[in-house]
């Protein structure tokens, strides 16, 4: 996603670390030690403390894709798409 992004607008960021963990992302951040692109979702009160949230002039998008397998139960793929779709709804509200 940095890459795609920073590509984007035009430049190669110089990646010296990555880190797959929001908390553990901010937490670097907010210690100085670089910046980050992370989801709205991750942003909650508490992960906005001692840090700087700007948004990108284009916003990013993540396409999600859902296969099912066929027969069974299908009312927890139900309920996780219609999860999926409430989240999506919310951070576009935003």
């Amino acid at each position: 996603m940095v890459q795609r992004a920073c590509g984007a607008a035009g430049f190669v960021p110089d990646v010296v670390a990555q880190c797959t963990d929001y908390a553990s992302t901010l937490a670097i951040v907010r210690a100085g030690g670089g910046v980050a692109l992370v989801p709205e979702l991750a942003l909650d009160a508490d992960a906005r403390d001692g840090i700087v949230i700007r948004h990108t002039v284009r916003p990013l998008r993540r396409y999600v894709s859902v296969q099912r397998s066929s027969g069974g139960d299908t009312t927890v793929a139900h309920l996780f798409i219609e999860s999926l779709r409430e989240a999506g709804l919310r951070v576009g509200a935003s």
